[in-house]
């Protein structure tokens, strides 16, 4: 068998459109003025509710949020433990928290900025501020620190100085014949051999 010629290839895909979709593409010839080339792109869709309508898509899904905020707001959490942050806010939603932290930032924002707005502070900067303050403390303690271990260095150094002066006195009243210093026996260790 032989291949059709390329003028014989299927026809553009508007054209399979148009068949599929006849009551729309009748629209579209209807509207075109005389003269003109049927345009290849089909009429828009009918309208969609609007997204700020109060029962529109949008707000249905943003009605969790709003009610799990008022209910952590005046203190009466249901589903999680109160706290003024945004994995309390997503408990008492019913939702999961990456929702807020990535899909809905702005009732994160709005969230937080009521918090401020009412002279409260989220649990969130709470956390942080003693986290903050106990790691302050614990620069100050390990500035002390190496001071301390200089001041203890500089102490064993004399004290390792004052045993060597008094080695030193010992080892040279050993070695006088009428020092009274004596030296002790030594007992051999086990497994040597002399």
């Amino acid at each position: 068998m032989s291949t059709p010629p390329a003028s014989a290839a299927a026809p553009p895909s508007w054209i399979s459109r148009q068949a599929k979709y006849p009551a729309r593409w009748a629209s579209v010839c209807a509207t075109t003025p005389p003269g003109c080339a049927t345009s290849a792109t089909p009429t828009t869709a009918p309208a969609q509710p609007s997204r700020t309508t109060p029962h529109g898509p949008r707000t249905r899904r943003r009605r969790p949020y709003s009610r799990g905020r008022d209910r952590i707001l005046h203190g009466t959490a249901q589903h999680s433990n109160g706290a003024l942050t945004i994995v309390a806010l997503a408990q008492e939603a019913g939702v999961p928290r990456n929702a807020l932290t990535q899909r809905h930032l702005d009732l994160k924002n709005d969230f937080y900025a009521e918090v401020r707005a009412r002279g409260q502070t989220p649990h969130s900067e709470i956390r942080l501020r003693r986290q903050i303050v106990r790691l302050k403390e614990l620069r100050a303690k390990d500035a002390t620190e190496p001071t301390q271990l200089r001041t203890d260095v500089e102490h064993l150094v004399r004290a390792v100085n004052q045993l060597t002066a008094h080695n030193r006195q010992l080892l040279h009243a050993l070695s006088q014949s009428d020092s009274p210093v004596r030296a002790l026996p030594t007992q051999p260790h086990r497994g040597r051999s002399h």
